[in-house]
């Protein structure tokens, strides 16, 4: 009888040591779960930050006589700062009213189209 009693005690011991086990590991999960969504959160946010710098910068050098005025390479230098240059951005574009391309941040010759 006393051994059952010792057994079911120890039973007891290592079903709640195996609750609370489970428990801390819930706890890290879902402390682990916000970090990184926390993290992509301020990655996404800095980017649009970036892009929104970058198209702010070469609105206001077009409104700048002496860049517009300036030859095409030296416009995309002064217009196109290297966030806009930068591999995980696909195309920067500058259109004019008909929607033709004007410039191009990836080169000194804008790609054709409309």
């Amino acid at each position: 009888m006393q051994d059952l009693v010792i057994a079911l005690g120890m039973l007891g011991i290592c079903g709640a040591i195996l609750y609370q086990a489970r428990v801390d590991a819930l706890n890290r999960a879902r402390e682990t779960s916000r970090n990184l969504a926390l993290l992509a959160e301020r990655d996404i946010e800095r980017n649009f930050e970036l892009y929104d710098l970058s198209i702010q910068a070469v609105i206001e050098g077009l409104r700048d006589p002496e860049v517009r005025g300036s030859s095409a390479h030296l416009q995309r230098l002064a217009l196109f700062d290297r966030a806009a240059t930068a591999k995980y951005l696909a195309a920067m574009l500058v259109i004019d009213a008909s929607g033709e391309i004007i410039l191009d941040a990836s080169s000194d010759t804008p790609r054709s189209g409309n």
